[in-house]
């Protein structure tokens, strides 16, 4: 099922570079998720191997979108070229990848073998 997202939300997801107002993970993430097909979890926004099959898929799908070098060095125009290629809006397909990683897995490789993630079962009611 293709869903429209803000082409200037999509650029920024796939730049690494905020090109507007009003930008935050949450839309980096529906993002992220809705062209991988899976759910994204938000420290896998910042995952090299997550982010390389994100971006992967989305230059095939947007071979225009300015690039994060041209995002880095005049975001504004980036901005403008993102616009002027796709328009205000850009459609996405439901991604069908497989995800290679336990969201866990992709933290504990994150933070590196030496530090321990633990989990814990926090109560609904503290008191």
């Amino acid at each position: 099922m293709n869903k429209s997202f803000n082409t200037l939300h999509v650029a920024s997801a796939m730049t690494g570079i905020g090109l507007c107002e009003g930008l935050n993970y949450s839309k980096v993430q529906e993002i992220m998720s809705h062209a991988l097909g899976r759910p994204i979890w938000t420290h896998e926004i910042a995952h090299r191997p997550t982010i390389a099959e994100f971006q992967a898929i989305m230059e095939s799908l947007f071979p225009d979108m300015p690039t994060e070098i041209e995002a880095r060095s005049d975001f504004q125009a980036a901005a403008k070229k993102a616009v002027a290629a796709y328009g205000e809006t850009v459609r996405i397909p439901f991604g069908e990848t497989e995800r290679p990683e336990t969201p866990v897995e992709t933290l504990q490789n994150m933070i590196g073998p030496d530090k321990k993630i633990i989990i814990a079962e926090i109560p609904d009611d503290p008191a």
